[in-house]
This record gives C-alpha cells, structure tokens and sequence, in this order.
C-alpha cells in the first residue's frame, strides 16, 4: 500500500508537466526537428528510420522529408510542398515553409515538446523567426 500514493503522484506530476508543454517555440516561430520511427527486428533487434519536420508552434506538422537511416535526415532537402531547411554542418540555421517565407533558425535544447514514445519520437532541434 506505500507504493500505490507514490506511484499516483508521480503520474500526475508526468501528466502536470505534459500538458503544460504546449508550444513548440516562442509565440510566432517555427521549429525544425527530426522524427525517430524504431522497427523492432526481433526480441533483441531494432533500427531507427528519420526524416525532418517543420512543426508550427500548436504542434501542427507543416512539412516533412524522406525516410532514411541517416539521422541528419532534416538537412538533406526533399520537404514536402516547397518547404526547405538549410544546415551549416549538422546545425539548422535558415528554413522556409511552405507558403515561401524565409526563416532564420538557432538551435536549441530545450526537450520540453519533445513527442513521442516506444515507436516513434519527435525532436525539436531549432527554432526559427521569419527573416
């Protein structure tokens, strides 16, 4: 019986936390991401399988790319609908959607909108304003 208190207040606390991340970004900005699919292969054997995202900032997915095995799928080109993302190296540093505007884009670390679960998992690596 001293676990069932503890157990249900760590899930509210999870529960708290989730719905309280509700915007990817700053209001107006964009994000770019990468999404993870994981295909389990056997009991011991799983590969992952990437592609890049434009999300708007209520979570909305504007434009995605490809599916590989190269998790730097996001700069590698091949949005959907004219969308865009440019890379300096691994980082994402300009965007445009698919309406045709430009973005300039940082990156960031802050995980609270990451998505996802066993399966699939979305990363929010930049943000971006309109240029």
């Amino acid at each position: 019986m001293l676990f069932k208190p503890l157990i249900t207040g760590a899930l509210a606390l999870i529960v708290t936390m989730v719905q309280t991340a509700s915007a990817v970004c700053a209001p107006g900005q964009m994000a770019v991401g990468v999404q993870m699919t994981q295909y389990f292969t056997g009991p011991s054997g799983a590969f992952y399988v990437y592609s890049g995202f434009l999300m708007a900032n209520n979570r909305g997915i504007i434009s995605v790319n490809g599916n590989t095995q190269d998790d730097t799928q996001y700069c590698n080109g091949g949005y959907s609908n004219g969308a865009s993302v440019q890379c300096s190296g691994d980082n994402v540093v300009g965007a445009v959607d698919t309406q045709g505007q430009h973005w300039n884009c940082w990156n960031t670390n802050d995980s609270s909108c990451d998505a996802g679960g066993t399966g699939l998992r979305r990363h929010v690596l930049a943000c971006c304003s309109r240029a």
